[in-house]
């Protein structure tokens, strides 16, 4: 299992066949179009973090029994626009693409968040999830959200979703009963999605994870009084 941490790279990544990879992504304040090319039997975890930044990644699954788990996270906060566009191809037969997009938007935050699929004409037993998800965190907040599906076979599993919402106010109550702090609290909430998506990169070393985390953390996401 290779992994590769990148920051701020631009160049297109080739996944050769046969490659297991995990890959972390640190997008900031930069514009560009990146593509990826899945090739036969690769099987790839990749997450995107993205802020203050306008991005475009196009993943192309280009040969059979491909596989990807993506995630992209966009963070905004005091009126910087973050937009993202995501797109991914199924360009052959028995591949596999779940895409998890999250955007968290503070106080005054602006995102745009776009995720495209699409499958060829005459592919089989493709499976492909899309999930869009944006919570809102402050005031003034701008959000959009618009998944596209543009399918051209009939021998396909799927599934999509996107959702807009605030914070859990039972799970915010349960955790202000035990005495945290309105503020503590959605911090808390705040990491566990970070959290979750790095549980799922069991090939870097936990200490590299945790420092990036943290990093995440403190930059983008700790709210404070």
């Amino acid at each position: 299992m290779k992994t590769l941490l990148l920051k701020n790279n631009i160049e297109d990544i080739h996944l050769v066949s046969w490659e297991h990879i995990q890959i972390i992504d640190m997008i900031e304040g930069v514009s560009w179009k990146k593509t990826l090319y899945v090739e036969e039997k690769s099987d790839i975890l990749y997450v995107c973090f993205v802020s203050h930044a306008k991005v475009d990644i196009d993943v192309r699954m280009l040969w059979s029994d491909a596989r990807i788990l993506f995630f992209c996270v966009s963070f905004s906060r005091d009126a910087f626009e973050v937009k993202s566009n995501i797109s991914l191809s199924l360009e052959s037969d028995r591949t596999f693409v779940e895409a998890n997009l999250l955007s968290i938007a503070m106080d005054d935050a602006r995102i745009v968040l776009d995720g495209n699929v699409s499958i060829s004409e005459n592919v089989s037993k493709v499976e492909w999830y899309l999930h869009e998800e944006q919570l809102l965190l402050g005031k003034n907040v701008s959000v959009s959200s618009a998944p596209m599906l543009y399918v051209k076979s009939h021998d396909v599993k799927a599934s999509h979703g996107a959702k807009i919402h605030k914070m859990d106010q039972d799970k915010l109550f349960y955790m202000m009963s035990k005495w945290l702090s309105d503020i503590s609290s959605q911090n808390l909430v705040l990491e566990w999605y970070l959290r979750h998506i790095f549980a799922q990169f069991d090939a870097f070393d936990e200490q590299e994870k945790e420092h990036l985390l943290q990093q995440l953390f403190q930059r983008y996401l700790t709210l404070k009084k």
